[in-house]
């Protein structure tokens, strides 16, 4: 509106200037009729000046610098990019900065609203610092590449030199800062010894030649055999005994021996892989089907996508034309506006990649009670669909006309038939209005909490605080297991000292996060008796299991928890113990008077739907909360008064984030949970003596895994402090399997050569190689005649789903049908006895510039440390270590196993065979024990 009385829209906005609330602004209006209302017809920005030959609103808004903080996404000679979207070229960078991807820059831009397109003007360093006399790698923060270091002349840098930084902040896998210059502190240190590669003793050389490998006979996969070299010529050295691994070896002129089976031969791609091609798709009105068996009034907006975002989206142009908001810092006064806008940009991916997979003239087949439908290309959750959302499927045009394609054609149509030319989905938009929704909700006191608040100074009393509440004998509880920070943690919460601000679980890997939560659930439902619990988590599968929990604890009446499931969800994918909970929640309004409600993140906007206010609940507990968008974990939160409500946001920033598909979306922060963004705040990040006990509890009593696996993950991500806890008998049970190369110590990592393949228009990879070690050590551990281990102990994980399918087809031939074979993804939040991991990839020919290309989903942190921290007893790894070798966790995971001879297969990188005290390695000893 214009001075209240004109009304417009963005159609009539000359350019397609964004307005703000109080811009001046020109503007020729009519009205409807003698008795209506004015609307615009043109709307033009006020030009406060007219100088330099009358210069228009449009000039004055180019001229306009705007500010930009994000991270590098590429770089080269030329310029490079910000957050995947906006381009800067060379000449505007900081004097004497080169940047690199990850680094995170402040920017200022200019923006050229008829042309849609951003002009960097100036980048630099976000921050910059310097540190004097450190050693390597610097308290897990400090990256350094020789390729773009500063150094002084005739100065190599190499393990334990003390040396002088300076570094900026940048993203660098696990680190968080990347040193621009270094010089040594001591110039005795200045010249390192040069060091002849191991691959040189292999080569003809002075008057040596080898000419015969001799006979060395069947070698099987993972077998080593002695091979005595015959020197033809010789100036008195002696011969060398080389050892052959399975994949290949090298001596004189580079032979190499490959040793296959029959099984990789069944696993050979059926078809050259050749990307496919986007299909156009015509217009037409998706017609709607609803699934739901509720009746519900519907209080929750629509919130339309932008006409100019998508119009930007598709034109490939810099969406901070439409959207400047996304290049500030996330805060109160643009929390609204920020959020919204990457919800549209992972709608309007969602809705691409749908149309990717539209198909003219599918082939329906008729099941048992519904339409089956082969959709090629299918890869990595590429397009990403649930139960109950709608495919359009229309008629085909004649001739000659096909029977017509009703709703329920199941029990009507032939067994197969052409019966449509094109079919489509539509991603709904339900999700995405009930997270729009929950962006409008809660105080900058909530979200983003400061120093300054007087009961939550840094300082803290040490003798700890009770509930508010008097409970029957004090630290008595329900599970008399729980261990000294478990315990902590639910009286703090029922104390509920940081009120209105968000109580963080931080719960590490198998270290009794959900145990603790149904503890602070139960306690306070049997205490507080006015309270009211909603407790939800990103997925129905978690959700499932804290209300599985709850019932299981034997404290609850059935009538006071229930369980709300979206109107799309199948009832037989609910267990059949959860069902009279989650009958309880068919009629929503009802289950909302429950004194436990239990439900998924989206799910929870059902209550906004009918109209449940604030303070409705006085308890959220948000279970995996670091997999949880900000906009997602927003729709429970909105429903907790700041006067009295208590929100718990129990997880692990350090495992998965949340999915997002769309890259320019993820490259503005949208994968960044409410979690981890809270944990980096200076009240909640950890400080010299800890985390403030009022806002944060970390649990570190690991109850999983065998000390040997949990070292390096506890180094990488958890400062060291995990200890152990598990069961001896479990965690030892294969401590002497016969495979280990090192007995008591449960790990190998098994060297794989292999090649990374892909077939017919799936762009997943997958290799064979690895899929039949993966099968062997299956076989050798489940079908061994003494104590066979159960197939349901077994889990292999692999990134790819290509990769699962081919080892599913291995397994299934030698009857190993039930090992769970699945992505990272799959596998968070659960354990088994055994983890086998298959890394796939394996192309030595690309340049390890560029992580993302080689190693593909392996190349984050996150993934690594879930995939490691699965297993109790036994972990196996296979795959290739010369290309792992270039991603820093995968490099300490390889030091870890060749320093204490848990490393078999292939040839080993000369890097990691030349020296023990690589630069990661610095970060633990050998094998230390972890102490209680």
């Amino acid at each position: 509106m214009i001075d209240d009385a004109v009304r417009f829209t963005s159609a009539e906005v000359l350019g397609g200037v964004p307005l703000q609330p109080g811009d001046l602004v020109n503007y020729t209006a009519v009205r409807d009729g003698p008795h209506g209302g004015w609307k615009a017809i043109r709307v033009e920005k006020y030009a406060e000046a007219w100088e330099d030959g009358g210069q228009t609103s449009l000039d004055n808004e180019s001229k306009c610098l705007r500010p930009l903080i994000g991270t590098v996404t590429s770089f080269d000679k030329d310029g490079g990019y910000i957050n995947e979207n906006t381009y800067f070229p060379c000449h505007s960078l900081w004097d004497g900065y080169v940047p690199m991807k990850g680094d995170w820059v402040q920017a200022k831009y200019l923006i050229d609203p008829l042309q849609w397109t951003s002009q960097v003007q100036f980048v630099a360093p976000l921050r910059y610092s310097r540190l004097d006399q450190v050693i390597g790698v610097v308290q897990d923060k400090v990256f350094f590449s020789l390729d773009s270091l500063l150094l002084p002349s005739n100065y190599q840098p190499s393990p334990g030199h003390l040396v002088n930084l300076v570094m900026v902040e940048s993203s660098q896998s696990l680190y968080s800062w990347r040193a621009l210059c270094m010089a040594p502190c001591h110039q005795s240190l200045n010249v390192s010894k040069s060091e002849v590669p191991l691959q040189n003793i292999f080569e003809n050389k002075e008057g040596v030649v080898v000419s015969d490998y001799g006979k060395f006979g069947n070698v099987m996969i993972g077998e080593t055999r002695a091979l005595r070299v015959k020197l033809v010529r010789s100036l008195g050295r002696c011969a060398e005994l080389l050892l052959l691994h399975f994949s290949s070896f090298t001596m004189g002129r580079r032979l190499e021996v490959t040793v296959s089976s029959k099984e990789e031969d069944l696993l050979q791609p059926s078809a050259p892989y050749a990307p496919s091609e986007t299909h156009p798709v015509s217009a037409y009105d998706s017609p709607t089907y609803s699934f739901s068996r509720r009746r519900l009034p519907d209080f929750l907006p629509s919130y339309s996508l932008p006409r100019a975002l998508r119009d930007c989206v598709e034109a490939q142009m810099d969406v901070l034309v439409v959207q400047p908001c996304l290049g500030e810092a996330l805060s109160s006064l643009n929390m609204q506006s920020r959020f919204s806008a990457l919800l549209w940009l992972e709608e309007l991916h969602a809705q691409k990649e749908l149309k990717e997979f539209s198909i003219n003239g599918a082939l329906l087949k008729k099941g048992a009670g519904s339409l089956h439908l082969d959709v090629p290309g299918l890869a990595e959750g590429r397009p990403h669909l649930s139960i109950g959302e709608n495919m359009t499927v229309p008629n085909a045009p004649p001739p000659p006309p096909p029977p017509p394609l009703h709703k329920h054609c199941c029990d009507t149509c032939p067994s197969e038939h052409q019966a449509a030319t094109l079919i489509n989905g539509s991603a709904s938009s339900i999700s995405i209005d009930m997270k729009s929704q929950g962006t409008q909700t809660k105080g900058s006191g909530v979200l983003f909490p400061n120093g300054n608040r007087q009961n939550l100074d840094i300082t803290f009393l040490l003798d700890g605080c009770l509930p508010s509440k008097p409970i029957p004998r004090i630290g008595q509880f329900f599970n008399p297991d729980l261990n000294p920070p478990q315990r902590e943690a639910v009286k703090r919460i029922l104390a509920g000292e940081c009120r209105p601000l968000p109580y963080v679980l931080f719960g590490p890997p198998g270290t009794g996060k959900t145990i603790t939560l149904i503890e602070t659930i139960l306690q306070v439902y049997h205490f507080l008796p006015n309270s009211r619990v909603l407790v939800c988590t990103p997925s129905n599968s978690a959700a499932d299991l804290i209300c599985l929990r709850l019932h299981q604890s034997g404290f609850l009446h059935a009538a006071s928890l229930a369980r709300v499931n979206a109107s799309c969800r199948q009832e037989e994918s609910i267990p059949e113990v959860l069902r009279l909970y989650s009958k309880a929640g068919e009629d929503v309004r009802h289950a909302s008077y429950h004194r436990i409600v239990v439900s998924t993140c989206s799910s929870a906007g059902l209550f906004h739907n009918i109209g449940v206010q604030v303070g409705h609940f006085t308890h959220v507990f948000l279970d995996e909360a670091g997999q949880a968008t900000e906009p997602e974990a927003l729709i429970p939160i909105a429903f907790i008064s700041e006067r009295d409500g208590q929100i718990v946001l129990a997880g692990d920033p350090c495992q998965l984030g949340p999915v997002i598909k769309s890259k320019i979306a993820a490259a503005f922060g949208m994968g960044v949970s409410m979690l981890e963004r809270l944990m980096a705040n200076p009240l909640y990040s950890r400080h010299d003596w800890g985390y403030n006990p009022r806002l944060v509890t970390k649990l570190v009593y690991n109850y999983r895994s065998h000390e040997a696996l949990l070292v390096l993950p506890s180094k990488l991500f958890y400062r060291g402090e995990l200890c152990v806890r598990a069961p001896r008998a479990v965690v030892d049970s294969l401590c002497q399997w016969k495979s280990l190369p090192k007995k008591g110590f449960p790990l190998i990592f098994h060297g794989v050569r292999g090649t990374e393949m892909r077939e017919g228009i799936n762009p997943s990879w997958f290799n064979p190689v690895e899929a039949v070690q993966v099968m062997l050590y299956c076989c050798q551990l489940a079908k061994k005649l003494y104590n066979p281990v159960a197939v349901s102990d077994i889990g292999i994980i692999a990134p790819y789903r290509k990769q699962c399918e081919k080892i599913r087809i291995l397994l299934g031939k030698v009857g190993l049908f039930d090992i769970k074979v699945g992505s990272v993804e799959e596998f968070q939040g659960q354990e088994f006895l055994i983890i086998i991991i298959s890394t796939v990839r394996s192309n030595e020919s690309l340049e390890n510039n560029d992580l993302q290309s080689t190693l593909g989903f392996l190349s984050n942190p996150k993934r690594f440390n879930v995939a490691v921290t699965r297993s109790k007893a036994l972990l196996l790894i296979v795959g290739n270590p010369h290309i792992l070798i270039n991603d820093p966790c995968f490099r300490a995971q390889l030091q870890y196993c060749y320093m204490n001879g848990a490393y078999v297969g292939c040839d080993p990188p000369p890097s990691l065979r030349d020296s023990l005290e690589g630069l990661i390695f610095q970060l633990f000893v050998k094998y230390p024990k972890i102490e209680g």
